[in-house]
């Protein structure tokens, strides 16, 4: 149970932070793409100027992700009581 935890932290955290490594990956394409020097400040330069309207994270995501693990957790907790009292 502890590995499905982890795991479902993972899968949460990962899918949550998408935008933020899109977001570096384009960076890198562009370092990659055969720029020069100049080109690519100017381009890290737009990209930077815009970062602060970016939403870089998806918090609707993260919260409905929360509240389904919060469910299960609570689920499994049931069942691993009543299988105890039965016991």
């Amino acid at each position: 149970m502890e590995q499905d935890a982890e795991k479902a932290a993972e899968d949460i955290l990962q899918a949550w932070a998408e935008p933020c490594a899109d977001f570096v990956r384009e960076l890198i394409g562009k370092a990659r793409s055969g720029l020069s020097d100049h080109e690519f400040r100017a381009e890290l330069a737009a990209v930077l100027a815009r970062l602060p309207e970016m939403d870089l994270t998806n918090d609707d995501l993260l919260q409905e992700a929360l509240w389904d693990a919060s469910a299960e957790a609570y689920r499994k907790g049931w069942e691993i009581n009543r299988i105890e009292d039965e016991i």
